[in-house]
């Protein structure tokens, strides 16, 4: 007769060993995963950590009250006295043909480059270091209308003044709001102008008055006035009138003892001048 197999705990040992194997393994991969886990991902750190030593600059949009409105090449509005001046030309620069008459020149006083209300299109929206130039009306008549054709580094610029009295001065600013700086080289390349002589700033007999936002015209003769417009510019602090652009307002025909008022949106009493009074009688 067989005897039965005796089993000793030898048997069990090799499957315990694996089984202690594999649980030494699946443990390491689980630390493992973990500590991945708590690695901090650059990318989703606290950004101050990476801007350390980093000064940020202020906003380049944000206006800067102490030189709005100014020409470095000027007294500012506000005052204060600017750090660089542009290049200036000759003080008799003359922008005109060098053919012309001498009652038709119109002069270059200073190239210069501007930061304020963009007056040219009427629109006052804030610009910065828009190229300007100082045009004086050295002729004997009124200049009606003036292109002046300038380079700039390479870039076309243009120019347009009109309703400048003759002896008069004003700041002319780019009309497609080039910029300019210090080191910018102005080229005078062409001017056309347009002069009359029947502009008159001054009517006997036709009386202005301003309240609020509205010009009033009274025709105070025994005539009627036909076609009636004024004509007027703005001043700059400096004595020189700011923009080329004119601003007209339109009253039309006066009759004997009447009066009209009209919206004027940019006559200031204490800073508009009018330029000229177009009427037919």
């Amino acid at each position: 007769m067989n005897k039965p197999e005796h089993r000793t705990g030898r048997h069990w040992l090799l499957p315990c060993i694996v089984l202690l194997i594999i649980g030494v393994l699946v443990t390491a991969v689980c630390l493992a995963l973990w500590e991945q886990d708590a690695t901090p991902d650059p990318l989703h750190t606290n950004p101050t950590t990476h801007n350390q030593g980093i000064s940020q600059s202020p906003d380049p949009t944000e206006p800067n009250a102490e030189t709005q409105g100014t020409f470095p090449v000027t007294e500012p509005v506000d005052g204060t006295q600017p750090s660089t001046e542009p290049p200036v030309p000759e003080a008799t620069e003359p922008v005109t043909s060098s053919t012309a008459e001498p009652e038709k020149q119109l002069v270059c006083r200073f190239y210069s480059f501007y930061r304020g209300a963009y007056v040219e299109d009427g629109s006052d929206e804030p610009v910065e270091n828009v190229a300007a130039l100082l045009i004086s009306n050295g002729s004997d008549r009124y200049l009606d209308l003036a292109q002046l054709i300038y380079d700039l580094d390479g870039r076309e610029a243009i120019f347009t003044v009109t309703g400048l009295p003759a002896g008069s001065s004003a700041w002319v600013l780019e009309a497609n709001r080039m910029s300019a700086d210090a080191g910018t080289t102005f080229t005078h390349k062409n001017t056309l102008t347009s002069f009359r002589d029947d502009a008159v700033n001054d009517l006997e007999g036709l009386e202005l008055s301003f309240n609020g936002t509205m010009l009033k015209a009274t025709n105070t003769t025994d005539q009627p006035f036909k076609n009636v417009s004024v004509y007027y510019k703005t001043l700059h602090e400096d004595g020189n009138f700011l923009g080329g652009i004119t601003y007209m307002t339109v009253f039309g025909d006066l009759e004997p003892g009447q009066s009209a008022e009209k919206i004027a949106g940019h006559f200031h009493p204490d800073r508009s001048q009018i330029v000229r009074i177009g009427y037919t009688v």
